[in-house]
């Protein structure tokens, strides 16, 4: 009786350490995980902001115009809100 309690509590022990290195690998792969998630998060970011950086130009450029026409059309747009500003100011 005494040698199989003692035979069943080294089983228990085996599962225990089974167990113990299992949560351990779990743990490793989700940190692996959310760095990984957080690294994709950033990578949207950048990807929307890419995307209304191409809106933007879109919206000056619509095929007729060039560079320097949107360039003209941003400084004007610059000078207004300057009014605007200088308006608000007084």
């Amino acid at each position: 009786m005494l040698e199989e309690l003692k035979d069943n509590f080294r089983k228990l022990i085996a599962l225990y350490e089974g167990q113990r290195e299992e949560n351990a690998r779990l743990k490793g792969e989700l940190q692996s995980r959310e760095q990984e998630v957080e690294s994709l998060k950033a990578k949207i970011s950048d990807l929307r902001k890419q995307i209304e950086n191409q809106k933007l130009t879109g919206a000056f450029l619509n095929g007729s115009e060039s560079i320097a026409d949107a360039r003209a059309k941003v400084a004007g747009l610059i000078k207004e809100i300057d009014k605007c500003i200088a308006l608000l100011e007084s």
